[in-house]
């Protein structure tokens, strides 16, 4: 049973750390709320939980599961990092261009969205075309043309 919840704690934020990476729920990487780094660790706590899991299913006195269980502690430890540092790698590609050719406007961009509602944005911004057509509207809207 343990087993069973291990891998469900690595599977989940695993999957989820993924379909966020691949560009789906925006609003997470714009919140303001306290677990908002969160997205960028679940990943790497996706794999630690599931490095976990393969420890569990190892004789426990083989050497290999304390290794095993010492890179899952340092996975864990570089998930929380990342949610303070917020590493390129784990970056979607739209926050990536939105950096790399707005970088002079984000805060007024994360602004924009989170006075929208978080929801409503990231409704409304479903394309690379829709991201560049908001965008173009906050830079007239402030007067940054």
């Amino acid at each position: 049973m343990g087993t069973t919840i291990l891998f469900v704690m690595g599977i989940i934020p695993l999957l989820h750390g993924t379909w966020l990476l691949l560009g789906n729920s925006k609003g997470w990487y714009f919140a303001r709320h306290s677990r908002a780094g969160g997205v960028y660790a679940e990943i790497p706590w996706g794999i630690a939980f599931l490095l976990l899991t393969l420890s569990t299913l190892i004789n426990p006195k083989v050497a290999e599961t304390f290794f095993i269980v010492e890179i899952a502690l340092g996975i864990g430890v570089m998930g929380v990092i990342f949610s303070i540092v917020r590493p390129s790698f784990l970056k979607p590609k739209w926050l990536k261009w939105l950096e790399r050719n707005h970088s002079t406007m984000m805060s007024i961009l994360v602004q924009d969205a989170n006075k929208m509602g978080l929801d409503m944005w990231q409704n409304k911004i479903k394309t690379q075309k829709d991201l560049e057509t908001w965008v173009a509207d906050v830079r007239r809207e402030h007067g940054l043309e």
